[in-house]
């Protein structure tokens, strides 16, 4: 149970940096209001490479998400 606890506690942490790099870790302009631009396809990371795609489900193909 302990391995279990620790082992779902460094999942989550790597899910909320990935999170935080994917939408907020990359550079957008202020917007005047005091916050930043609106996140669109060109500020989101992207690595359209197979094997990354197949290693983590899809994730590199994040900026997809942002279109709508």
């Amino acid at each position: 149970l302990g391995l279990f606890v620790v082992q779902a506690v460094i999942a989550v942490q790597l899910l909320m940096a990935t999170g935080y790099i994917e939408h907020y870790g990359l550079l957008r302009a202020p917007n005047g209001r005091g916050g930043f631009q609106r996140i669109e396809a060109r500020h989101s990371w992207n690595a359209p490479h197979r094997m990354t795609n197949w290693t983590i489900f899809n994730l590199g193909l994040h900026a997809e998400h942002h279109r709508w």
